[in-house]
This record gives C-alpha cells, structure tokens and sequence, in this order.
C-alpha cells in the first residue's frame, strides 16, 4: 500500500467514524422513543379498559337498583289486597317506574315481561287475577336477575 493509499483509507475512517457514531446514536433514538410509544399505547389502552370497567359496572349498579325496585312495586300490586287505595298507589309506582326509568331498558325479554305485568295490571274486561299478577310479578323478576347475571358476566369478559 502506498503512501497515498494509507492516507487516503486514513482520512475516510476517521471522516466516516463521526458519521457511523451519529448513525448509531440516532438508531437508538429512535429505538428509545419507539418502545416509549408502545409503552404509552399500552398504558392509554390498559386507562381506558379501566374507565370502561369503571362506567359499566357503574351502570349495572343502577341497573341493579332499578330492577329491585321495579320487582317490589309489582310484588305489592301483585299480593296488597289490603283497600283500594293502596292497590291504586302500588300501581301507579309500578306504572312510574315503567314509564320512567324502565323505558330505556334494553333487555328484551325484560321489556316484554313489563308489558306484559303492566297489561296484566289495566286488564280491563276483568278485574286483575291476583294468581296471574303473583305468577308474572315472578317471572318479571326471574327475567330481570337472568339480565343482570347476563350484564354481570360480559363485565366480567372486559377483566379478561
């Protein structure tokens, strides 16, 4: 190797060694910053499960709340035979609540045994049967515990 030639290769290593550093440096970098936004993508989707948890267990407790209620307003229309004044009032509860906040259930076995409780109750060629308002009040119930079991499992599959 000539002189010339040593010169030459000595010029290009050193010249290319600062270049080959920053090349190196900015791969890391980008490394770096690459696994930080996985990290923050993780975390961000791992917040937001945890907010929707947060909102749908809220929701079935509500939920919960309202179909207790709803169960014991048809379980008095259903069994108070004690004046007609307290039938009148245990129905129009009933007929507050299912017009109210059971309106935007959406259940659809729920919303058709309110229907049906509710026809049950304004029946007007006969007066209600006490053994039928017994029997759906019951099935109203089963079928409103069936929702929230059903509501409570697919809270259960978001932990999963």
């Amino acid at each position: 190797m000539t002189e010339s030639h040593y010169k030459f290769w000595d010029l290009a290593i050193r010249g290319m060694s600062p270049i080959l550093a920053s090349a190196a440096i900015l791969v890391g970098i980008w490394q770096f910053t690459d696994e930080q936004r996985q990290i923050n993508k993780r975390e961000l989707e791992l917040l937001s499960l945890q907010y929707r948890y947060s909102a749908e267990k809220d929701k079935l407790e509500v939920k919960r709340a309202l179909f207790l209620k709803t169960i014991d307003a048809a379980a008095r229309v259903a069994i108070d035979t004690s004046s007609t004044e307290s039938i009148e009032a245990a129905k129009q509860e009933y007929l507050s609540i299912y017009y109210g906040s059971a309106a935007l259930e959406d259940d659809e076995d729920v919303k058709r045994r309110l229907v049906q409780f509710k026809d049950a109750i304004f029946d007007t060629e006969a007066q209600p049967d006490p053994e039928r308002l017994k029997r759906l009040s019951v099935e109203l119930a089963k079928s409103m515990f069936d929702a929230l079991s059903r509501d409570e499992s697919q809270l259960e599959e978001l932990l999963e």
